[in-house]
């Protein structure tokens, strides 16, 4: 009987994907309301936000928009390729404008660990030093030992052997 591993375990690139970084797809955004945004200050700029947020979601910048419910403020997923980005077009809501209104930005991307499920690194996927940006060689190691081995395997169970 040929040694056959299960395809959901593959322990040899777990370290790999320590050092596997996906690019940035969306960004959460949450929005919290500053000192200066009172309710009375708030609900003159109300309509002009309410106005600016849709065409931004027309626009295909915001994805998704939420009310926080245990604090005053907005949750949005963004679509963007930065926080700098997304940052450079929430700073220009009606209420950012006028200081009532801060965003807390997190870039998000894809969920690297998942790749444990099918035993593969994507392509599209980079490998970085968390400090430089450069590809570790300990980690392009292991992924490559890693689709060599993948490689064998497939050629064995081809063959039959």
């Amino acid at each position: 009987m040929p040694d056959v591993k299960n395809p959901r375990v593959h322990a040899e690139i777990l370290p790999a994907l320590a050092a596997v970084i996906g690019s940035t797809t969306k960004i959460l955004a949450i929005g919290s309301i500053t000192a200066k945004g009172t309710r009375e200050a708030i609900a003159s700029v109300r309509p002009h936000e309410v106005r600016a947020t849709v065409r931004y979601h027309l626009a295909g910048k915001i994805e998704q928009w939420f009310s926080r419910t245990e604090d005053r403020g907005v949750v949005f997923i963004v679509s963007a390729s930065s926080t700098a980005e997304a940052h450079e077009f929430l700073e220009k809501l009606p209420l950012g404008v006028a200081g009532m209104m801060e965003f807390e930005l997190i870039a998000l991307g894809p969920l690297a660990s998942l790749a444990m499920l099918i035993g593969e690194v994507p392509h599209s996927w980079r490998l970085a030093d968390i400090a430089g940006g450069a590809p570790t060689t300990l980690a392009m190691d292991l992924v490559d030992q890693a689709s060599d081995r993948k490689a064998r395997d497939h050629a064995n169970s081809r063959s039959g052997s």
